[in-house]
């Protein structure tokens, strides 16, 4: 099948689905353009979480950047997500954490740490990922869930972060 390079394959949900041509602003591949953003979003703040010598971060970025993976495998494959814990928490948890959390939502702006300013960028990142599923796919609630629940976790990092750095006079 021929294709000019305003398009590019969809290949479906399951082995035996036929691909498609589709344009490159179709829904389905603005979803997977995010998932793939937020995937290099997780790599480069986990690296600077590192790099500062927040360690425990980094391994909780790599957790959440593991989960949006299989958010994104289980949209490749047709398969649905079973809701587990994330970072330890139920989805139920992280979206009361989210909601309150211990050191209270961040008033980011001048000053901002590095470290703070790349968490905060996944958060939008994956904000952005699941407002594209909503868009693209009308029979996943599970993913659409699972990417709620994933924006909530990075919210939750965010503000502890933040917390953590306040109490330290940063």
């Amino acid at each position: 099948m021929k294709k000019t390079s305003r398009e590019t394959c969809l290949y479906p949900a399951g082995k035996d689905a036929p691909e498609a041509v589709v344009e490159k602003d179709h829904p389905g591949i603005e979803f997977r353009g995010r998932m793939d953003t937020l995937d290099a979003m997780f790599i480069l703040a986990a690296a600077v979480a590192r790099k500062e010598g927040e360690h425990a971060l980094a391994r909780d970025l790599i957790e959440l950047q593991r989960f949006a993976r299989g958010v994104t495998g289980a949209h490749a494959s047709g398969r649905p997500l079973e809701p587990g814990p994330l970072l330890g928490r139920s989805y139920g948890e992280i979206h009361r954490l989210s909601h309150r959390p211990p050191g209270g939502h961040p008033d980011l702006g001048e000053g901002t740490s590095e470290l703070l300013a790349y968490v905060n960028l996944v958060r939008t990142q994956a904000r952005s990922a699941e407002r594209a599923a909503v868009r693209a796919l009308d029979d996943r609630d599970d993913i659409v869930d699972a990417l709620n629940v994933l924006s909530s976790a990075v919210h939750v990092l965010l503000c502890s972060l933040h917390a953590r750095e306040k109490g330290a006079g940063a």
